[in-house]
């Protein structure tokens, strides 16, 4: 069943890394464009141009406690992660966690952009220990808790327009939360995104998520049967 998301996906990160801009999904949707297209743009939005590799750096640098996510890239790019993240949770155990913002080069301080979410097959309970990440040709026989990682990875061209480069699953990975009293959420993720196109090399990422807000609603569920839900 198709239903929006109640509010919007909002990132508890400094106001100057609010995103803007996304595009459509493609026909026929893969569980990766199913996911997307239920949370809506919100769940995959682009900085502003002028965010570009030396401001984030400069803004991170010198708001260091800010709850900004943060990481480092290895493989397809070197580099580092800026952006932030958002959670949902529902009674019946269910947990999805967003994270999007830009990967920035190493090399040339160039910006691609990075949208990830993890969401649980099954209940689970985040209390701070490690859960897999399973690609999704093995959801069926994952274990109860682990995770699907759908990602979106864009750039922008010359024009400034939005263009996605890769949509797919996580291949492999690991998933780390934890809730605190005041149930904000915190922790890791690292994850092997392997892409279709031959020309493009896997990217490791290793984020760090720091007290996401619990905004997400309803959550969406994917059944290790191979359906496709929206939980209430």
């Amino acid at each position: 069943m198709r239903q929006a998301v109640g509010r919007t996906l909002m990132l508890s990160a400094l106001a100057v890394l609010a995103l803007a801009g996304c595009a459509e999904a493609e026909s026929e949707p893969s569980i990766a464009e199913f996911v997307f297209e239920q949370l809506g743009p919100q769940s995959c939005e682009l900085m502003p141009v002028e965010m570009d590799g030396p401001r984030l750096r400069a803004i991170t640098a010198e708001n260091p406690d800010a709850p900004v996510a943060q990481g480092t890239l290895s493989g397809g790019l070197e580099g580092a992660f800026f952006g932030g993240g958002v959670y949902g949770a529902d009674a019946d155990g269910g947990l999805i966690v967003g994270v999007q913002g830009a990967m920035v080069s190493a090399a040339d301080d160039s910006v691609q952009h990075l949208c990830l979410l993890a969401v649980s097959l099954g209940p689970v309970s985040p209390e701070g220990e490690d859960a897999a990440i399973v690609p999704e040709a093995d959801m069926d026989t994952a274990a109860e808790g682990s995770f699907i990682a759908p990602y979106q990875i864009w750039e922008k061209d010359e024009a400034g327009a939005p263009r996605r480069l890769a949509i797919g699953t996580a291949s492999s990975g690991t998933a780390r939360f934890a809730l605190n009293a005041a149930g904000q959420l915190s922790g890791t993720l690292e994850v092997e995104l392997s892409q279709d196109d031959a020309k493009a090399l896997p990217l490791t990422a290793t984020l760090t998520l720091p007290l996401a807000e619990n905004i997400i609603s309803p959550v969406p569920r994917l059944k290790q049967n191979d359906t496709q839900e929206i939980a209430e």
